[in-house]
């Protein structure tokens, strides 16, 4: 059986769409109480940075083998 790079590439992207939520409502869960809401961690930044990065990269595969 063969797998096509799109349906590999659907899977990571899926993938990192599913993990973005997963992330998202451990944040909720681990916010405390004494702490502002508005004030981002310094992790946060990174992390929107490699999850935009690597939704680039995949986004760029997939109109690369769309075509």
């Amino acid at each position: 059986m063969n797998v096509s790079d799109y349906q590999i590439l659907n899977v990571i992207k899926t993938y990192i769409k599913n993990m973005r939520g997963k992330v998202d409502s451990a944040e909720d869960a681990n916010k405390h109480p004494g702490t502002s809401a508005d004030a981002p961690s310094p992790d946060d930044g990174m992390r929107k940075m490699v999850f935009d990065r690597i939704d680039e990269i995949v986004s760029e595969k997939v109109k690369k083998h769309e075509t």
